[in-house]
Parts: C-alpha cells; sequence; structure tokens
C-alpha cells in the first residue's frame, strides 16, 4: 500500500470513528488524529511513524463500548498506560486507534481489609500516597512511579524494587475488571485470599500486555508502611562478590532484606553526572555498587541487623567501603542514584535497553560474555545495573547509529543461549522483543499462547502484533 493510499483509508477511518463516537459515552474523551498528541505518540525510545485518534474513556462501560465500534467498524485499537514502557508496545501502529487509560480514575482504600480498589489510569505514586495516608502502602515500587499507571503494571506484570520481599505485581492483584475484545466484561473484585473456585482468569490477563483485554480496575493487596528503614551503599570488587554478599544477606537478615541492587561503575559514573542526582559524600565507588535496603517493626533491630551484616562485609573485604544512610532523607538520596536509570540511559541516546534474568550461577559467564561481545563489536559506551536479589540485570548500550539495535541484541540475547535465561525479566515483549521470545519459550508454549489470544481476540483488533511476531 502507498503512502498516499495509506493516508487516505486513515483519513476515512478518523472520519469514520469521529461520526461514530459523536452521540455515545466516548465523545467527551476522543480526541481527533492531528497536532497536539505528543504524548500519546512517544515513548522512552521515540515517537510513532504514524499519528493516530485517542479514545479515552472514562469507566468500563465506555471501554466496552470503544472495543464494540471498533470491532463494529475492523479497527484496530492498542492500549496506552503511562507511556514508561521499554519494549514500544503502547506506539501506534498504521491504522490503529489509540484507547488511553487516563482518565479511568478513582482510589479506594479499604484499612481494615488492607485493599485499595483502583482505576487502571491511576499512577504508581497516586497510589501510594493513598495508601499511606492509611498507614499502608502499595508493595511495588519503581523509579517511574510518578507516571507508570496500575494498568499498565498489570499488563506488563511490573517488578521493580521491592521484589525480593513482595514479590512482582502479581502476587498484589486479588481481583480484577477487564474488558475483553468481544464486548464481555470481567468483573471479579472479591478481595479473596483463598479462592479456589476454578480457573484463575485475571492471572491470565496480568502479564498478557493488554492481548486478551482491557484492565479497568483491580482490587489490590496494600501493606503496612514499615516502621523502620535502613538503605546502605556497599562497595564490591567483583561480582562473585556480590554475590556472595546476597547470599550472606539473606541468610542474616531473612525477611527484613527489601532491596539488593547492583551498579556497575558504568552506570554510577553517569547516574552521578546527571543534574538531578544528589551528591553521595563519603563514599567510595569501586568497580561495582551495592544498594542494599532493610525493613522492619523496630528501629533498633533494622539498624542493629544491617550495620551487623555490613560489617561482615568489610570484615571479609577491608578494601571495600560502606556508608548506612541515618535518616529518611538520606536514603532517598542513595536511592536516588538507583531510581534515575531511566535518565541515565536517555543520555546515551539513540541506544538499546535490555532487561534479562539468569541464574545467579549464570551471571558471571553472562556478564563477561556480553560485555567482551559489546566491546568487540564497538560499543564502547555501555551501562550494566539491576536487580541482583531477584536475578534481574539491565543493560543499556549507545548504539550512534539506531541501524546498530540488531547488532547490540544479537550480543546481548545470544549471551543468553544455553544460560536458562529470560529475555525479558519484567518490561515484556512488546514489539521490540518479538524475534527474541523463542529464546525463552518452547515451541509447544508459544503455540499454547497463540491459541489463547486466538480464544480471546479472534478479530485480532487487540494490542495485535505485540508480543508474537506478525503472520
Amino acid at each position: 500500500m502507498t503512502a498516499v493510499m495509506e493516508r487516505s483509508l486513515g483519513a476515512r477511518r478518523d472520519a469514520a470513528l469521529a461520526a461514530a463516537v459523536e452521540q455515545g459515552p466516548l465523545r467527551a474523551g476522543f480526541l481527533p488524529a492531528g497536532p497536539g498528541l505528543d504524548r500519546y505518540h512517544t515513548d522512552w525510545y521515540g515517537t510513532a511513524d504514524v499519528t493516530a485518534p485517542v479514545l479515552r474513556p472514562s469507566d468500563t462501560e465506555a471501554v466496552r463500548a470503544a472495543l464494540l465500534l471498533c470491532r463494529e467498524h475492523g479497527i484496530r485499537l492498542v492500549v496506552q498506560g503511562g507511556m514508561t514502557g521499554l519494549v514500544r508496545a503502547c506506539l501506534p501502529q498504521s491504522g490503529e486507534v489509540i484507547l488511553s487509560s487516563e482518565r479511568l480514575q478513582g482510589v479506594e482504600i479499604d484499612a481494615r481489609q488492607s485493599t485499595a480498589l483502583v482505576g487502571a489510569g491511576v499512577t504508581l505514586a497516586a497510589l501510594d500516597a493513598a495508601a499511606r495516608s492509611h498507614g499502608l502502602m502499595f508493595p511495588v515500587d519503581m523509579g517511574s512511579r510518578g507516571s507508570a499507571t496500575l494498568g499498565g503494571m498489570i499488563a506488563t506484570n511490573a517488578g521493580g524494587n521491592r521484589v525480593l520481599r513482595y514479590g512482582m505485581t502479581r502476587a498484589s492483584v486479588l481481583g480484577l475488571e477487564a474488558v475483553l475484545p468481544d464486548g464481555t466484561i470481567l468483573s471479579n473484585l472479591s478481595p479473596l485470599f483463598k479462592n479456589n473456585t476454578g480457573y484463575d482468569l485475571k492471572q491470565l490477563l496480568v502479564g498478557s500486555e493488554g492481548t486478551l483485554g482491557i484492565v479497568t480496575r483491580a482490587l489490590v493487596q496494600l501493606v503496612p508502611v514499615p516502621q523502620a528503614r535502613r538503605v546502605a551503599l556497599v562497595s564490591a570488587r567483583t561480582l562473585a562478590d556480590a554475590m556472595a554478599f546476597l547470599v550472606h544477606a539473606r541468610a542474616t537478615l531473612g525477611p527484613m532484606l527489601s532491596g539488593f541492587e547492583i551498579m556497575w561503575r558504568d552506570y554510577t559514573d553517569v547516574a552521578l553526572a546527571l543534574p538531578a542526582a544528589s551528591p553521595v559524600k563519603g563514599f567510595a565507588f569501586d568497580a561495582l555498587t551495592v544498594l542494599l535496603e532493610v525493613t522492619g517493626a523496630s528501629e533498633d533491630a533494622v539498624t542493629e541487623a544491617l550495620e551487623t551484616c555490613v560489617g561482615d562485609h568489610l570484615e571479609r573485604h577491608p578494601d571495600t567501603d560502606a556508608i548506612v544512610a541515618q535518616s529518611e532523607a538520606q536514603a532517598d538520596t542513595l536511592w536516588t542514584l538507583r531510581d534515575l536509570s531511566g535518565e541515565a540511559a536517555t543520555a546515551f541516546a539513540p541506544f538499546a535497553g535490555f532487561d534479562v534474568s539468569l541464574p545467579l550461577d549464570e551471571m558471571e559467564g553472562w556478564v563477561a560474555e556480553a560485555r567482551g561481545g559489546l566491546a568487540a563489536a564497538g560499543f564502547d559506551r555501555v551501562q550494566f545495573y539491576g536487580h541482583l536479589g531477584d536475578g534481574n540485570l539491565h543493560v543499556v548500550v549507545a548504539l550512534g547509529d539506531k541501524a546498530r539495535k540488531d547488532a547490540a541484541e544479537e550480543i546481548v540475547y545470544g549471551a543468553l543461549a544455553g544460560r536458562r535465561g529470560s529475555v525479558s525479566a519484567e518490561h515484556g515483549i512488546g514489539m521490540s522483543k518479538r524475534r527474541w521470545l523463542p529464546l525463552s519459550r518452547t515451541p509447544e508454549e508459544l503455540s499454547v499462547m497463540r491459541r489463547l489470544k486466538s480464544a480471546f481476540d479472534p478479530d485480532g483488533i487487540l494490542n495485535n502484533n505485540r508480543l508474537f511476531n506478525k503472520e
């Protein structure tokens, strides 16, 4: 199809869509394709090649109306949350209409049950603020908390900084309300912890990247805000030393250990040079830096446990350094170093970002092979960091030329071969990683996944060509 024909068809589609929503529940939230829609067409990696109209339903019935309308007219939809993903899953393709969750708002806290009923468009920061007003918090946390939305986090089964203690987003979802591509509303917002009554349909939707249905509301588990928190930076000379420290921290701190992050020097050097970085005084950065967070009910117990754990590491490795935050403000300053990963990646633009997971006994080999391969191929600006506690590492590669992305992917993902790793620990597959999914999934698994997609969305109108290669 020529560009002229495509624009003509797009104009007719947009006109038909505008006419169809004029008298319905979607009218107030409709934005026709045109200038001024940059935020719906841009993510961390760049801008979409096409401009699409935007539907912004304000409740579940309006989402249903949008799906039925698009199905009737043979229009495909792409669902958007906070646009913080890194796999180009939410950018519109040719012929698609955007469905934004931004007007699906509302937070209702049940303090006695320790739950929250939350609209899909509510940001993580807004949910956590509402919970904290009741002495509670949402267990999942990440650096993009100010823009990441709950619906997007559920769709991608987001991880973040506290997986070590609280698990992925999936572990905090008690119930969901969602609309399937045929307009069926699935609504089970029960607060029950135990409910063995057949298939757990919500868990099919969690992590499905919006390919099976659109989440509109969720009932999520909250946890008490820890009464005490201590954060430390600890240096390490080698990855083997850092992993030995992790094993020791798990054994000595137990459930108090809530975060164990690792940053190589190539990352910390970039992050510390950013305008938003806070100075970390009195700490000697080494080849690697571990950020350790401990939480609990007693200030004295938490402080003593962390200092003992860190002290043991320093005794074993007297040539390393450590600093323990003495206040919440200092703790936040230390966390800022890790939370600036998005800005640090942007400093390398155009860049390729990777998030892989590996068993700990495979990690040293993978890091060495990936680093060596990237260096040999001329990629001399890289950043390595991640959530060592749950086996998830991130890599950012400065491309110089976007055309070199395939070469970087071949090296990073190729090093996973035979190591029992995943090409996506927490960001999902989207459009960026479709060709690499078979490295982490068997042919039998992929076949079942395709059958599920076909069963839920036989017309292929919802988040098409995400997750799977085009057919």
